[in-house]
């Protein structure tokens, strides 16, 4: 719609231009006029080449755990544009598999961008600790690019208190410029919508890994190729896991050994 009305804002500056430079209204003979229109837009056509969307009214994320009740979420058009329906619930430490559908009214489009899928992406962008790594698109164009309709998330480890935070989807029209280096915020925007979004304790979830293990004790062995006694050097930490560091001794080896 923005290309469309700029083109419109283009071709209207560009006639006013050319009629005050010839000094009369040169569209108002026919032939010329055709002639006109025909170059104009042979130029253009390129540069007006989009992904065909009907208009979009409700974008829906089912969110199917590997067990367990798929969790949905959705934003609806009521007149005034998309807006979320409400909040997002998912269990921490659980893969959930992410498939986007669109719909026109009670008409499900989705098909229209795995036929456009060349020229469309999603892209997500979550608040920190949601997830565990990056997302995992799990469905590719004919030229091997992600699309987005279907990736892979898995929930972060909750240790105290529930995480949360904003999930964003934005599709974004890449027509002409799709590549394996494109990032959410290039082409042209279709919708942007973000939800609240927590990620709450499972008791059947396995308890969090410690991210940083804390090391106090290092053992050096050097073992004589020809034989004889080992040599044993030890570092260690005389505050356990406070702030000091390890501490070692000299090294005695035997020379040419």
């Amino acid at each position: 719609m923005k290309t469309r009305n700029f083109l419109l804002v283009y071709a209207t500056i560009l006639h006013k231009i050319i009629t005050l430079q010839l000094g009369y209204n040169f569209l108002t003979a026919p032939k010329i006029m055709n002639k006109f229109y025909v170059a104009f837009l042979s130029l253009l056509l390129p540069i007006v080449g989009y992904a065909q969307l009907s208009n979009i009214t409700q974008v829906t994320l089912n969110f199917t755990p590997s067990s367990g009740p798929v969790v949905t979420a959705t934003a609806t058009d009521a007149g005034n544009g998309l807006v979320v329906d409400g909040a997002i619930t998912l269990l921490e430490s659980t893969e959930y598999t992410l498939a986007i559908v669109l719909n026109n009214g009670s008409t499900d489009i989705t098909s229209e961008v795995s036929n456009n899928a060349e020229n469309l992406q999603f892209f997500f962008d979550a608040s920190e600790d949601l997830f565990e790594g990056d997302v995992s698109y799990e469905d590719q164009d004919a030229n091997t690019l992600p699309i987005g309709l279907s990736t892979t998330w898995v929930g972060g480890c909750v240790e105290d208190s529930e995480l949360t935070g904003s999930f964003r989807v934005l599709l974004s029209d890449l027509t002409g410029a799709k590549s394996m280096n494109s990032m959410l915020g290039d082409g042209t925007s279709i919708f942007d919508l973000s939800w609240d979004i927590s990620i709450v304790d499972d008791a059947s979830a396995p308890e969090c890994e410690n991210e940083e293990e804390v090391i106090d004790r290092v053992t050096l062995t050097f073992t004589p190729t020809e034989g004889g006694d080992a040599i044993v050097a030890v570092a260690t930490d005389p505050d356990g896991p406070g702030p000091m560091d390890l501490m070692a001794g000299d090294i005695a080896l035997m020379e040419s050994t």
